[in-house]
């Protein structure tokens, strides 16, 4: 099947899913469960680095071509219906972000599987306007927590290295500000794509001459189920 055949039919599939699907009357509370996956990437100053031992002394090797990069993402919220149009929707979420880097060789050394793993606790909060009764589209605020970060990378020259990365600098509070378009189905069921776009630098430290800028950014894409209270 070709990609606008796929595109077509998945557009298709969520508004046959939406069916008929009332509007929440004012004043209803849900509580909406969900899991999904990320495709992330760090915009701005972002490498990894690895130091090996080679029979000449020590050697360094250095990656910033980035990738995508795939994870996780799972979730628990509230949304209320404060209008007849309008939601307030907080929860808290749990991310994997981060960034892959490509393989490349340089004369006589290959590095390979590189990347940032960043795994985050997000505490979204978004106000949400139905346009009808099953499209929903929402803005707000999502602050987030680094809980662990790992860089990674298999190097192919000398006895042993050690790997480090630009993720050694960063802070563990993170900003974005999610864009999110939903459709409820009939069956309570509801699909979400949601961008984040960072507004926190991660870098911090003292650099020469200035600090450079490094922001997460991510396209979650979702499926959950709304229970009503």
């Amino acid at each position: 099947m070709k990609t606008k055949q796929r595109v077509s039919f998945f557009i298709g599939f969520l508004l046959v899913t939406a069916g008929i699907n009332a509007q929440p009357e004012v004043g209803s509370l849900f509580f909406t469960p969900h899991v999904g996956f990320n495709v992330s990437t760090l915009l701005g100053h972002t490498n990894v680095r690895v130091q090996y031992v080679w029979d000449d002394g020590l050697g360094a090797a250095s990656n910033s071509q980035t990738l995508p990069k795939l994870g996780i993402s799972g979730g628990l919220g509230l949304e209320y219906q404060m209008k007849k149009k309008w939601a307030l929707s907080v929860g808290i979420a749990a991310n994997e972000l981060g960034v892959r880097f490509r393989d490349f060789t340089f004369e006589d050394h290959t590095m390979s599987n590189a990347y940032i793993h960043l795994f985050y606790s997000n505490l979204p909060i978004l106000v949400k306007y139905y346009v009808n009764d099953w499209l929903v589209l929402g803005v707000g605020l999502q602050p987030g927590y680094m809980l662990s970060k790992k860089a990674n990378a298999d190097f192919s020259r000398g006895g042993g290295y050690t790997v480090s990365s630009s993720a050694d600098d960063y802070h563990r509070f993170d900003l974005s500000v999610p864009l999110s378009v939903s459709v409820n189905s009939a069956e309570r069921m509801f699909y979400e794509l949601r961008c984040n776009l960072g507004i926190c630098n991660l870098m911090q430290g003292d650099w020469i001459p200035f600090l450079p800028t490094c922001l997460n950014e991510s396209i979650t894409l979702a499926v959950g189920y709304r229970f009503r209270l």
